[in-house]
């Protein structure tokens, strides 16, 4: 699809009109980032979670900008990125984005306090688009791998910070890999568990 122009950015709070809602569905809090290029190649759903009910610990989190998701779009300028923050929305938000955008990838973020309902998004969007890959980032995707890879859903791992790794894998997902020439990723190759290098 060819597009033109400077980048743009809508959501349906304040300033810069309004994005249309529909019944039945908060549109409030779902942004769309559209970083005009000559093609954009990939469709990316960027997804926080909201806090699981299994959580330890924790009643509760801050509910900050999702500001790690913000920078991850911003690092893919040639895709079009959709971002959309589950503490904010109605649950069935999730499966009316991926039936409404259609991404063709989904890509998820946590903390630890997060990843079971972390978990459950990446199986609800397998449910939904079973072919779409699952990209897991974040806190807890650092520090507990094993877990995060244990979760048969989620396809890719990125390890560490995202902004430099995410668009590489982006481009080796939309060309049809080989992913092994990424660095800091972790995914799965059949029964094994496939480390690239540590970026320095």
């Amino acid at each position: 699809m060819a597009l033109g122009g400077k980048a743009a950015a809508r959501t349906g709070a304040g300033g810069g009109g309004r994005a249309p809602s529909r019944r039945g569905r908060s549109a409030h809090f779902l942004v769309t980032c559209f970083h005009y290029a000559e093609e954009a190649r990939v469709r990316i759903l960027l997804v926080k979670p909201d806090i699981s009910d299994f959580s330890v610990g924790f009643a509760s989190l801050a509910r900050t900008a999702p500001l790690e998701l913000l920078m991850v779009a911003a690092s893919a300028p040639d895709h079009e990125c959709r971002i959309i923050d589950m503490r904010l929305e109605k649950d069935a938000a999730f499966e009316d984005a991926l039936l409404d955008f259609r991404p063709d990838v989904v890509g998820l973020t946590a903390y630890s306090a997060e990843a079971e309902a972390t978990k459950a998004l990446a199986r609800r969007a397998k449910q939904v688009l079973p072919s779409v890959p699952v990209v897991w980032g974040g806190y807890h995707a650092t520090m507990a791998l094993d877990d995060v890879l244990e979760e048969p859903s989620v396809d890719f791992v990125v390890r560490g910070e995202g902004e430099t790794t995410f668009p590489e894998l982006i481009q080796a997902i939309a060309g049809g890999g080989p992913c092994d020439g990424v660095a800091g990723i972790a995914f799965r190759k059949g029964e094994d568990m496939v480390l690239t290098p540590p970026r320095p």
